[in-house]
């Protein structure tokens, strides 16, 4: 087990570097950028985001159990076609709906709605999406070495836009544009590398149940269109209840808990790859539960000690200026910490589809988004301000994770009760 945790531990860190470059751009916006700019920046961010899940329509999520599956077959070489093919896909989607989105904003007089804000919010979009798939191959083709790689890359070339954008003078929306186009390109970037260097490896037209796979994939996607709607759709809820600064702290805090998601993110794609190779080669089966402990208890520790570090910062001047300048306490800190840990349901997910038991994701996520703005509503009501719609954030995740540990537990009785059935026939 203590092994077993170092190795979670050395790849972590690496993909934690990744992470603090994207808390780093936060915490530097938020010293340059007022609350309510902030504020605005981050929901335009989470609205990209959540554009760009909805624009895939299940193709990037088929990507998840396909491209391992093509690896695992030698195949790595039908990943470039399948990732040419979506890409193309995906630009002329973006360039349709954007284009039709501008139009009926300069003329409909939407408000701040204008053109310029459909077409900023289109391409920071399109770059989040396409950096998706980058990680889904990446993911599939070596996840202990080129995912916190590319992963680290990202979260520098979006550091530096955003920076860069600011000392160029422009306002939050001129970041977002700046940001968005700099995760365009380095995908295009990408995409050249792994043409030249993994390109001409194994066979590029293995045959795969395209239809079933596309069917999955579209559940995947429903559920995580679903699910993302608690931190892009909690920030805007927090803009309309209670205002822009206090979207602000929300946004900080989340950023704090999506920096934290995003190390338990990174932990459950390395356990992605050996799920599915375990439903492909049963004989070399590792075990789930054996493969799952170690992230759980890594993510832990990690929740604890971003909480002491961050309350530790209280101690320091300008620690103490930051957090009272967003008026965020420990208690906000220990709940943002309290979230963290209950991310498990990320890993789980990875479970489910390599069981292809994607309804339950669904399932899940809708229990989730219904218990976050339910709090959110009745936390506004209680006029519990922050601490409530943390409160509110907490409880959906930690549903999320009681309803798919529950769902588990049944999928194993039911595996082995057929096993048993199986096993007296014969």
């Amino acid at each position: 087990m203590s092994r077993a945790l170092l190795t979670e531990a050395v790849f972590a860190a690496s993909m934690t570097a990744a992470t603090v470059l994207g808390f780093l751009k936060i915490a530097a916006l938020a010293w340059l950028l007022s609350p309510a700019d902030l504020g605005l920046y981050l929901t335009g961010l989470g609205v990209s985001a959540a554009l760009g899940l909805a624009m895939t329509f299940g193709e990037v999520e088929r990507t998840y159990t396909l491209y391992p599956t093509y690896v695992a077959h030698g195949g790595t070489a039908s990943i470039l076609g399948d990732v040419i093919w979506m890409t193309k896909r995906l630009c002329f989607r973006f360039a349709m709906v954007a284009g039709v989105a501008s139009i009926i904003a300069q003329f409909a007089n939407l408000g701040w709605l204008t053109w310029v804000n459909v077409l900023i919010v289109g391409i920071l979009g399109l770059g989040t999406l396409l950096q998706s798939l980058l990680a889904s191959i990446a993911r599939a083709i070596d996840a202990r070495k080129l995912l916190p790689i590319v992963n680290f890359l990202r979260g520098g070339t979006s550091l530096t836009a955003a920076i860069t954008a600011y000392g160029a003078g422009v306002e939050w929306k001129g970041i977002l544009a700046i940001e968005g186009s700099a995760l365009c390109a380095f995908f295009l970037i990408f995409i050249w590398y792994f043409k030249r260097y993994y390109g001409a490896i194994g066979d590029a037209g293995l045959a795969q149940p395209q239809d079933r796979l596309a069917k999955r994939g579209q559940k995947i996607w429903i559920a995580a269109l679903i699910t993302s709607a608690i931190p892009s759709g909690g920030r805007a809820a927090v803009l309309l209840l209670s205002g822009a600064a206090a979207a602000g702290a929300f946004g900080v805090l989340m950023v704090l808990v999506q920096s934290g998601q995003m190390v338990a993110g990174a932990l459950s794609q390395k356990m992605a790859a050996s799920l599915v190779r375990d439903e492909v080669r049963p004989h070399e089966r590792v075990g789930f539960w054996k493969t799952f402990a170690p992230p759980v208890v890594f993510l832990w520790l990690l929740a604890i000690g971003m909480f002491a570090l961050c309350a530790a910062s209280f101690a320091l001047p300008v620690g103490r200026v930051f957090w009272e300048r967003y008026e965020i306490g420990v208690l906000n800190l220990a709940l943002a910490a309290l979230q963290i840990g209950a991310s498990i349901y990320l890993m789980l997910h990875f479970a489910f589809m390599a069981k292809a038991k994607e309804t339950e994701l669904l399932r899940a996520g809708i229990l989730a988004v219904i218990v976050f703005f339910a709090g959110l509503w009745l936390a506004s009501k209680a006029d519990l301000g922050l601490t409530g719609y943390l409160l509110a954030s907490v409880c959906a995740d930690v549903a999320h994770t009681g309803y798919l540990l529950w769902r588990y537990y049944a999928v194993k009785r039911c595996e082995a009760n057929s096993n048993s059935m199986n096993s007296d026939l014969l």
